[in-house]
């Protein structure tokens, strides 16, 4: 199975440099502008969209238009940023927040961000499910948070953190599952 990923398109926070995590918000108008544009062309082969049900991403998920079935899931949410959710990032670190460390050690946890060893284990139990359809390509439509996990949890993608912390709204990847 080939496994597409697509972060959503960019939100008013996202140009604001503020962490969203679980919070619900929509594109902005450039963000749906990004959406429109991205070439779909080669996911023409896509079979099913799975999508995190956080608007950002469904907005993304509907605006691509391809011509399959669009299907919600809750383990494909943002990173949990507790506390920080609308504060932006220099806030986060100047309370101690160790980026790299909460990428790289799957207990690290810092008041109420999501730990990594949790957003894991939920996109794993979603990767194994899948690996059980029918499909040969599906989309994922979620986050940066969920996006960098993926990147990490496969082999010949693994380098240091700090060189796959920055996926860009509406970058594709691709695995192979």
């Amino acid at each position: 199975m080939t496994l597409l990923f697509m972060r959503h398109g960019v939100t008013q926070y996202n140009k604001e440099g503020k962490l969203q995590g679980r919070q619900d918000f929509p594109l902005s108008d450039e963000g749906k502008a990004q959406v429109a544009a991205v070439d779909t062309r080669f996911l023409q082969q896509v079979e099913k969209i799975y999508s995190s049900p956080l608007l950002r991403a469904r907005q993304s998920a509907e605006i691509l238009q391809l011509d399959c079935p669009i299907v919600l899931d809750d383990r494909l949410v943002e990173r949990g940023f507790g506390e920080y959710e609308g504060k932006s990032y220099q806030e986060l670190y100047d309370e101690g927040f160790d980026l790299k460390r909460a990428y790289e050690d799957d207990e690290y946890f810092f008041l109420g961000v999501e730990s990594l060893g949790d957003m894991r284990a939920r996109l794993l139990d979603f990767l194994k499910e899948i690996q059980q359809e029918q499909e040969e390509t599906v989309l994922l439509v979620s986050h940066g948070g969920l996006g960098l996990c993926l990147r990490q949890m496969f082999p010949d993608k693994k380098s240091d953190i700090m060189d796959l912390a920055d996926i860009k709204n509406c970058q594709i990847l691709s695995f192979d599952l």
